[in-house]
């Protein structure tokens, strides 16, 4: 389910995994935050296991923090939002 929200003044949208529920809370750039939150929906049941596609996950974001430095992008916060962003964000596929 996607519903609307008033902005909270930081996040552009968010997921509940207990509820399945994205909710958006800026128009600016909509299709994006959808899609980005659309991917936590996809692949969030897999991420949260012990699965050898979960280690595989977790292991190439120590990889890519080793290079880049945890604080340089958003994405790098949790394996989470390393997928989402992988999948979802050009500038940070580049």
């Amino acid at each position: 389910t996607i519903k609307t929200a008033a902005h909270d003044g930081e996040h552009a949208g968010g997921y509940n995994p207990k509820a399945n529920l994205i909710t958006l809370m800026q128009e600016e750039e909509a299709e994006a935050t959808i899609l980005h939150e659309l991917m936590h929906a996809a692949t969030y049941k897999a991420l949260s296991n012990k699965s050898v596609a979960s280690g595989a996950m977790r292991a190439l974001l120590r990889e890519v923090r080793g290079h880049l430095g945890l604080d340089s992008h958003y994405g790098l916060s949790t394996v989470h939002e390393f997928v989402a962003e992988a999948f979802s964000n050009p500038e940070f596929q580049s």
